[in-house]
Formats: structure tokens, sequence, C-alpha cells
């Protein structure tokens, strides 16, 4: 078996496929494009695929990841072209590399928010309270507080645009919706247009993991 990693993005219409269909759909695409695919052995053989973590509907993706392994050896560049134009519209195959990290390792991700100018100093007011509370349901369906002031790590404020860190790995996951629901609802902007992007998956150093 060989194990390989492919990067892509999600974008426009495809930011709405939710993590389960895009498992279907990403079988569908590498069944399209005759990849030998390795298949896990058993009662009920399936393509093997591992993803990156998953992704909240609706938010574009700049870095998700899929591990798959093959049963003959494909170059990178080879498999790359092979996959060119089997996903459907909005999942573009960005680059294909040979797996040499686990998915354990990704600690963080980075996102981008952005909105309407007029509302730049009312996110500084935002981000400037000492503490940033909300509710989220956690395993077994208990309802937990999360101080997301603790959690967020701003890189750069400009006008209508947010770069910001946020723990994405398996110890700690804090959801980017949780993040930009929060801001919406202190600025009393519940129809404002919030566009919300995952750029890079970072390692516990914050350094861009591939």
């Amino acid at each position: 078996m060989f194990a390989m990693r492919i990067k892509f993005s999600k974008t426009d219409g495809a930011r709405f496929i939710s993590h389960l269909d895009l498992m279907r759909t990403a079988t569908r695409a590498l069944k399209r494009a005759n990849v030998p695919v390795y298949y896990t052995q058993g009662f009920n053989p399936h393509p093997y695929l591992v993803f990156s973590p998953p992704l909240s509907l609706g938010v574009i993706s700049r870095c998700e990841l899929l591990d798959i392994r093959l049963e003959n050896p494909l170059l990178p560049e080879e498999l790359q072209k092979m996959l060119d134009g089997a996903f459907p519209a909005g999942i573009n195959v960005l680059d294909v590399y040979e797996q040499e990290h686990s998915f354990n390792e990704i600690t963080y991700a980075r996102y981008k928010l952005t909105f309407s100018e007029t509302l730049t100093d009312k996110f500084n007011e935002f981000i400037s309270q000492p503490q940033i509370t909300v509710e989220r349901r956690a395993k077994k369906g208990r309802i937990v507080q999360v101080d997301l002031k603790a959690e967020v790590e701003i890189e750069n404020i400009k006008k209508g645009k947010i770069d910001f860190i946020l723990p994405c790995g398996n110890e700690k996951n804090i959801s980017v919706n949780l993040f930009s629901e929060a801001f919406r609802l202190f600025a009393k902007a519940g129809d404002m247009p919030v566009l919300v992007e995952r750029l890079d998956f970072l390692d516990k150093d914050k350094n861009i993991f591939k």
C-alpha cells in the first residue's frame, strides 16, 4: 500500500456539502478517475479514506486534506492529473504528495472572517471584552460554557477582514461558527453577510501542517 495525501479547496456551493456527503463525493470521484484505491478487508470492504478535521457547514476552505492508500504506486503528479475534473464544481485539487505526518499532529487552524468594513470598530469592541462566553454542546449532549476570548488568537485586523487561530485538534476543537455567530450577536447584525474561510492547518508550534 502507498499512502498519499490530497489537498483540496471547498468553495462556492461545495461549502454546503456535509462531511458525510463529502466522503461519498470523494469515493465517487476516485472511482470516476480510476484511481487504484486500497479497499479495507472484512465483511464490508470500502475505500480507505481519512479526512482532516471536519469543516463547519457553509465555511469555505483552502486547505482540506484527504489521505488515501493505493494498491499500485503512482507519482503525486500522476495522481493529481487523474483527479483533475473528477470532483464536482467547488472542490478543486490543489496538491498531491506522499503522506508524512499524522492528522493527530493538527492542533490549530487559521481562519479568515470577512464582513462589512463598517463593522470593524464593532469587532474591536467585541474582541476587547474580558470574556466572550458562549454555550456549546459537548459529548453525550451536555451543554458547556466556553470562553472564546481565552481560545482565539487574533493575528491581523484590517477593515472588514480578520485573520485568527482557533484550536482544531483531537484534544480541543472550537467550531469557527461559534466565533462568527458570537460576533454577529454582539454586533446586533443578524442578517449581516459573514464569509468564513479556513486557510491552514497548524501543528502544536503553529507551523503550517502538511
